[in-house]
């Protein structure tokens, strides 16, 4: 015959449910020290939104720049209408 639920006890280490069961750890600190002020601001400039903003002003500048470089050197500007 099978066993049923209640005659599996070594199931719940005979503690009478999860709150005698414990699982070892390694101890860690309650909260690890943040990272420094410059190290955050750093960050935040390299992935934030102002850093998107200056990437996209970049792109802008050297497509017009290299734009208006061809146009000096007397290059087809309407090369989009064939």
């Amino acid at each position: 015959a099978d066993a049923r639920l209640g005659q599996l006890g070594d199931a719940r280490l005979h503690s009478g449910g999860h709150a005698g069961a414990t699982i070892p750890f390694a101890l860690m600190p309650a909260r690890p020290t943040p990272p420094p002020l410059a190290a955050r601001a750093a960050a935040r400039l390299v992935t934030g939104p102002a850093a998107f903003l200056l990437a996209g002003v970049i792109d802008w500048v050297v497509l017009l720049s290299r734009y208006l470089y061809a146009r000096g050197q007397g290059r087809r500007s309407d090369w989009y209408l064939e």
